[in-house]
């Protein structure tokens, strides 16, 4: 799935939200007319635990400068893991609006921050250019072929999920109830990921070759997607109106493409010729790494009810 505008992410929130308060407002009426019991309102905050989340892997190739001199041709290649692993804690945290005694409405917010993480293949740097050394500057053609053995990955990605639900209440007991809900989702990705690599290339008096390679790291652009949500939960009473709850959702979608924007040097003191970033960035021209959004979550915490 495409990323979506951050216009386009509002008008579908302000579209589901208009629709909820209309729903809302309408059960209200009723109820109101018919003397029904009151809408019941409820609200919980939970820790939840995810042991996976979105893995992707950033594909990089470019064409290393070749800086101070004529024609050349080169390339170079590289593919930087971006995995998430371990047991990542989030937050999700939300609301049940019952204006039906089994059948409700459900506002529901999550977020979860993953390390991520993974083990890189070899740097690929290829190089053909002319040399000219003295004392006779008679042309020699030069072929560069590195594999550099590279760092591990490291970095972090921040997944934040707007639900708006359909909740079925299956009540077991005075004092045990379970809820089934789900519904879409909008999503929004943030993170960072390095290091990426970069080689510049420069001759120096006398025809001799000079190498700089360079240790880069960048956030994530934010990126947005639609997808669904669904769960369950068991709530148990602990009191008239607050219940411990405990429970299981899954977070699904179509894949997310994210793009990440190198803004840091990390090895300023190993680099011979400096170059600007905004230039690195702009030769290396990243495409979007492609990562899958489904994950899961389990959930306990405390829910109060009025």
């Amino acid at each position: 799935m495409r990323i979506l505008e951050h216009g386009s992410v509002r008008r579908w929130i302000a579209a589901i939200l208009a629709v909820l308060v209309f729903t809302g407002t309408r059960c209200a009426t009723a109820q109101a007319l018919s003397g029904d019991p009151p809408i019941r309102i409820e609200s919980w905050g939970a820790v939840s635990a995810s042991a996976s989340g979105p893995s992707a892997t950033l594909l990089s190739s470019y064409s290393p400068p070749l800086l101070f001199d004529g024609d050349f041709t080169s390339n170079a290649s590289q593919a930087v893991s971006a995995k998430t692993g371990g047991v990542a804690v989030g937050l999700t945290v939300g609301m049940n609006v019952f204006p039906f005694k089994h059948v409700g409405l459900q506002l529901l917010f999550d977020r979860t921050s993953y390390s991520v993480s993974g083990a890189n293949s070899p740097y690929e740097v290829n190089l053909h250019y002319v040399s000219r050394p003295p004392p006779n500057n008679i042309p020699e053609p030069v072929d560069i072929h590195e594999s550099i053995p590279w760092l591990d990955s490291s970095g972090s990605l921040t997944q934040m999920a707007i639900a708006f639900n359909v909740v079925v209440r299956m009540r077991r007991s005075d004092h045990v109830a379970i809820d089934v809900s789900g519904g879409p989702a909008v999503y929004r990705f943030t993170g960072d990921l390095q290091p990426i690599a970069y080689t510049g290339f420069h001759l120096g008096g006398h025809s001799v070759l000079f190498e700089d390679t360079f240790q880069l790291s960048g956030p994530f652009e934010p990126a947005y997607s639609l997808g669904f949500n669904g769960g369950v939960t068991v709530d148990v009473a602990i009191g008239r109106h607050a219940a411990i709850t405990l429970g299981y959702r899954y977070f699904g979608g179509s894949d997310v493409d994210m793009t990440v924007n190198p803004t840091t040097i990390l090895n300023p003191e190993e680099i011979g010729i400096q170059q600007p970033i905004a230039d690195i960035a702009s030769r290396l021209s990243l495409s979007p790494i492609r990562a899958s959004i489904g994950t899961s979550r389990f959930i306990a915490g405390f829910k109060i009810n009025r």
